[in-house]
């Protein structure tokens, strides 16, 4: 079924009133849990790997401070300068000893 632009936007106007997370969301081409992750992140891209501890890496990804959900998503699963210039993930190198 073919919807004209302007009944989109009034629908969008109104389902925008009670889930603005969807709209958003469908703005950036993205899905809703994109949406809350970025924003429990502060807008920034936490790095992808873990501690010695096995908790994930509290650090910021090199270009993902303060960043739009578009970036974000395109950063998501990059490591920090620390993981990213050679420091082994050593949660996942445990694990991989394990097996």
């Amino acid at each position: 079924m073919n919807i004209s632009p302007i009944k989109q936007t009034i629908t969008s106007v109104l389902l925008y009133q009670t889930e603005p997370e969807f709209i958003i969301a469908k703005s950036y081409s993205a899905i809703v849990a994109n949406y809350w992750q970025w924003k429990l992140q502060d807008f920034n891209v936490q790095c992808s790997a873990n501690t010695h501890k096995g908790n994930r890496c509290r650090n910021i990804v090199t270009t993902g401070h303060m960043v739009g959900l578009s970036k974000w998503i395109e950063l998501s699963d990059r490591y920090c300068e620390i993981h990213e210039s050679g420091v082994t993930n050593t949660y996942a190198s445990l694990s991989k000893k394990q097996k």
